[in-house]
């Protein structure tokens, strides 16, 4: 297993653990509504999951689509294009869209 491959694991995982932590963050909601302390530290926690999951979105596609580096040209394999596409979907849905309603 080459550096490639790894990172896109390592990506996988930083989302994995993103998604369960909204899972259960919703469940704390739901569940602990008074408990604001842990929801808290759950969102902070999430909001830097975040950014990691963004930092390394970026540097994938610096990676991917560098103009100098074309003699090594990578497939787009199905965990790369599925990284992709949640990398555009939760741009869309985190934008800060008040900011540019008004």
């Amino acid at each position: 297993m080459n550096y490639y491959d790894k990172f896109i694991y390592l990506v996988i995982f930083i989302k994995f653990i993103f998604v369960c932590l909204g899972i259960y963050l919703v469940y704390i909601i739901i569940m602990l509504s008074n408990n604001k302390n842990k929801i808290n530290r759950i969102t902070h926690f999430k909001k830097k999951l975040e950014t990691i999951f963004i930092t390394f979105m970026s540097l994938l596609l610096i990676y991917l689509f560098n103009p100098r580096y074309t003699k090594n040209e990578v497939i787009l394999d199905y965990e790369t294009r599925l990284l992709l596409f949640l990398f555009g979907f939760i741009l869309l849905v985190t934008r800060d869209w008040e900011s540019t309603i008004q």
